[in-house]
């Protein structure tokens, strides 16, 4: 199989060996609300039911029926009419949809702005916001949910993700049903596409009304296979997805990843990818496959080309990508594309600033959600010719290979001018049993809340898609039985109908549990310990804190030796005998199932001697220390071994070289070996002593002495000197010389232990 390594695209705009960190901005979390308030504007439009007419005789307007006729007409009599002061249409009003998420003005400027009107978000979300598409994001996995895979794989749900509705997904990395991000840059990909909006937290996402199918296929250092990418774009098109989001890319096309493509686009998946960041004049695998993916460029705050993003006769369109060197909607912060994701683990969760065409696409798969939810267009086709038709033509006139069709418009999009608004309202749907993430077993009841205007005709209650039960009546709720379906993450929708036939929908997830997994003992690695003090034992400690339950907790915990029960503790000391002892450790969940795993300790005697101490003062005096006097230091006049040794001369009056303390490892008897050495001129009187302190200095017994004009001169003398009942050892040369040009030397001081 051909590996091809894809790379996550948000930092490209800076030299690719700068570590991912410092490509980010400053966390927005530090950011204060500096939001401006800003008049929308919607083009007016009338009621066609009936007009509004002052009459004379009458304080104020009143309504009056059309009973069908056009507008124009009514308007047309009474105007002309002697006793009617004005006549005018009964024009309807809007509400403006502007997110009360803190972080959303200005720093969202690609959304939305005053100044170049970003993507134009506001007026797209007075249409639609996306509900009831399933948008798959194809990358490093996404921050979607609690879940402890072991003890030190952890992830956690993006706090701005909270509300966001989420269908199960695949991680082709790890090969499970749990595509969790570990490496951050999907949860901010997913942020931009349907991060949870008007929960006055952070920022908002562009279609946070549709569904999010995470599919993790890119490892924590953001590379991945052309294999993976390729199962992942089948699962998410066997698996309800109508859009699919890749902000990711390689250099070289495959046969099978265009398959692939070619398999998504026919079953309806509108597949967008982004064209890369090298700056190239042609665009990245897969997006340069045109007939099936819509490729995606990045633009500035200016709606300029960024000078990371590539380009070539395969761009279809461009979108907000950001440019973080620098800040052209003066906001304080180099303009990247803001959303949350997590930094260097996976609970630290942040605002960053993003650039990227990573950060483009999002925008328009989003975009192509909306359009869908919004029915401006149902197959590929008609969402791309919907998002190519209505973009801003930037550069040269009609389409171009800088900016392609041009910067996406969703206003034009979904349809431009003044909302289409139903005569009725849609219903309001919610679900009110179970929370999402919930885990679920055995049979259960599902229960909806939903309103409208008119009345409710019934709610639909879906599990994975496939119809669980119907209730016509208010509270709306249905049985149903989880054993129909494996154990995992499944998607729970409600959706509800109104008298007109309008549809809402909520998708929770919910967690299937009926098979109870079996805990997994940890009894920690074999260990093998010394028996320091030769008392034919060792204290040992056992920790068992490694065992988790994948899909509960750990009820207890049972140590045993030889069959016998030594501990019920999750970890404990003891102290083993010499030789080899087997513990096992027998972990028991809340459900009753048990796991075991065993731990070999080997305690191995003391060796009978033990090399504690070595100084041949090759670096320095070492592990000695001069007294007050300083007359010892490193010579290299002379050595036993090596090059230099510690000399003694001036005019020492007993001068001192002692040790530090010398830890004999249990032992309590050492034998000390050192070369000594007088020069000649040595006279009567002048010696070199060596003392030994059992009792960390407090006390010292002299154990030898090289003497002037009686021992003899100029030769190395080899000592060793064995003492016993030793507590704490310290050892002390001492020198006595009348002249500078008379020298003693020491040097290889070794002490062993028995």
């Amino acid at each position: 199989m051909l590996l091809i390594v894809f790379f996550a695209l948000h930092s490209v705009a800076y030299a690719v060996s700068e570590p991912r960190d410092a490509l980010r901005e400053r966390p927005a979390e530090l950011i204060t609300d500096t939001r401006l308030g800003r008049e929308d504007v919607r083009a007016a439009r009338a009621s066609t039911d009936d007009i509004l007419v002052k009459f004379a005789d009458s304080e104020r307007a009143i309504r009056v029926r059309t009973n069908g006729r056009v507008v124009d007409e009514v308007l047309a009599e009474y105007q002309s009419r002697e006793d009617v002061v004005y006549a005018e249409p009964n024009y309807i009003a809007y509400a403006f949809s502007v997110p009360n998420d803190p972080y959303y003005s200005p720093y969202q400027w690609n959304f939305d702005n005053p100044t170049n009107g970003g993507v134009h978000a506001e007026s797209a979300w007075d249409k639609t916001t996306g509900n009831g598409v399933v948008v798959a994001v194809i990358d490093t996995g996404v921050a979607y949910e609690n879940y402890s895979q072991n003890w030190f794989n952890r992830y956690y749900l993006a706090p701005d993700l909270a509300g966001t509705s989420f269908v199960q997904g695949y991680d082709f990395v790890n090969n499970d049903t749990h595509p969790n991000d570990d490496e951050g840059h999907g949860t901010h990909v997913t942020g931009t596409i349907a991060g949870t909006t008007n929960n006055n937290l952070g920022v908002a996402g562009l279609a946070y009304g549709a569904s999010i199918m995470p599919i993790k296929v890119l490892n924590q250092n953001g590379s991945g296979t052309y294999a993976d990418i390729v199962d992942g774009i089948i699962y998410a098109a066997d698996h309800g997805a109508k859009v699919i989001n890749m902000s990711l890319g390689g250099s070289s096309g495959s046969q099978s990843l265009e398959d692939a493509l070619k398999y998504a686009y026919n079953k309806g998946v509108t597949i967008v990818a982004a064209a890369g960041n090298d700056g190239a004049g042609t665009v990245s695998y897969p997006a340069a496959y045109n007939t099936y993916v819509i490729a995606v460029g990045a633009t500035r705050f200016d709606k300029t080309r960024t000078s990371y993003s590539n380009y070539g006769t395969a761009l279809d369109i461009v979108a907000p990508g950001g440019d973080s060197s620098v800040d052209q909607n003066g906001d304080g912060y180099g303009d990247g594309i803001l959303q949350q994701t997590f930094g260097n683990s996976t609970n630290s969760f942040n605002y960053y600033f993003y650039q990227g065409t990573s950060m483009a696409t999002p925008h328009v798969a989003a975009a192509a959600a909306l359009v869908i939810a919004n029915g401006d267009a149902s197959t590929p086709d008609e969402v791309r010719a919907q998002l190519e038709s209505t973009a801003d033509d930037l550069g040269a006139s009609g389409r171009d290979n800088v900016y392609g069709h041009g910067f996406l418009n969703l206003e034009e999009a979904l349809g431009g001018g003044a909302p289409i608004v139903p005569t009725d309202a849609p219903p309001a749907v919610s679900i009110t049993s179970h929370a999402s993430g919930t885990i679920i077993s055995g049979g259960v009841t599902f229960k909806a809340n939903a309103s409208d205007d008119n009345g409710v005709t019934k709610v639909e209650f879906f599990v994975d898609g496939s119809l669980a039960g119907t209730d016509t009546s208010s509270p709306y709720e249905t049985g149903w039985n989880s054993l129909s379906v494996g154990d995992g993450v499944h998607a729970l929708t409600a959706k509800a109908y109104d008298t007109i036939g309008q549809t809402s929908v909520a998708t929770i997830a919910v967690i299937v549990d009926n098979v109870n997994d079996a805990p997994v003992a940890d009894a920690g690695d074999n260990q093998t310990l010394t028996d320091t003090d030769n008392n034919g034992s060792e204290t040992v400690t056992l920790d068992g804190s490694g065992s988790y339950d994948s899909d509960g907790t750990i009820a207890s915990y049972a140590w045993r030796k030889d069959g016998t029960l030594v501990s019920t503790a999750v970890s404990f000391s003891q102290s083993v005998p010499l030789g080899d002892t087997t513990y096992v450790l027998t972990v028991t969940d809340n459900d009753g199932a048990t796991s075991t795993d065993s731990v070999l300790v080997r305690i191995v005697p003391a060796p009978s001697e033990i090399e504690v101490f070595n100084e041949s003062f090759e670096g320095g005096l070492g592990q000695f220390v001069n007294d007050s006097q300083g007359d010892w230091y490193v010579t290299t006049q002379r050595a036993r071994n090596g090059s230099r040794s510690a000399e003694v001369d001036g005019r020492a009056r007993d001068s001192a070289l002692t040790s530090v303390p010398i830890e004999l490892s249990g032992k309590t008897n050492a034998r000390i070996s050192f070369s000594w050495f007088i020069e000649n001129g040595f006279d009567s009187g002048e010696y070199i002593a060596f003392d030994v302190s059992k009792d960390g200095g407090a006390t010292w017994d002299e154990y030898g002495r090289l003497r002037g004009n009686v021992d003899q001169e100029n030769v190395w003398h080899d000592e060793s000197i064995d003492v016993t009942g030793v507590s704490n050892l310290r050892l002390r040369f001492r020198g006595t010389v009348s002249g500078s040009s008379e020298d003693a030397d020491v040097d290889t001081v070794v002490v062993t232990g028995y």
